[in-house]
């Protein structure tokens, strides 16, 4: 990786629908390198997917919930169990394995709040590992950015 796999990189993660021809002049490259460029940081696993962000807030009124779930059991095995059941679950919006006292951190998007109870009670306590959790609705979002910071050339 060099300087300008950087800078696409950059520019990509904040607009990726920019045609290859605008993105190689910014870079400073003909289309065709460009293009084999952003193919090999596909191909290489660096650039993940690409989506469209949606604004939940413009299909009415859905909540965001910040979880905090501590385990019982913390083996290998145990671990596995609830990351597969938190995979599967269409609400998570995003999990994150701490350490620390609490072993994962869970964002869940849903329609209401009463949705988020039923949730609560159906995954998170309903699993048998559960130990404790601790919901926090979010109130507003300060910073939503998934723009992964990048070292300077």
């Amino acid at each position: 990786m060099d300087a300008i796999d950087y800078r696409i990189l950059d520019l990509l993660q904040t607009d990726n629908r920019i045609p290859n021809i605008k993105l190689a002049e910014m870079v400073g490259l003909s289309p065709p390198a460009c293009s084999r460029r952003v193919s090999r940081l596909r191909r290489d696993g660096v650039i993940i997917g690409d989506v469209s962000i949606v604004d939940p807030g413009k299909l009415g009124a859905w909540v965001s919930v910040v979880v905090t779930v501590s385990l019982a059991e913390r083996g290998r095995q145990r671990l596995e169990e609830f990351q597969t059941l938190i995979r599967a679950e269409p609400r998570v919006r995003s999990c994150l394995m701490t350490a620390g006292s609490t072993d994962f951190v869970i964002i869940a998007t849903l329609p209401s709040v009463e949705d988020y109870v039923t949730f609560a009670e159906d995954v998170i306590s309903g699993h048998g590992n559960v130990k404790s959790y601790e919901s926090w609705v979010v109130l507003r979002s300060v910073k939503d950015d998934r723009h992964v910071p990048l070292p300077a050339p």
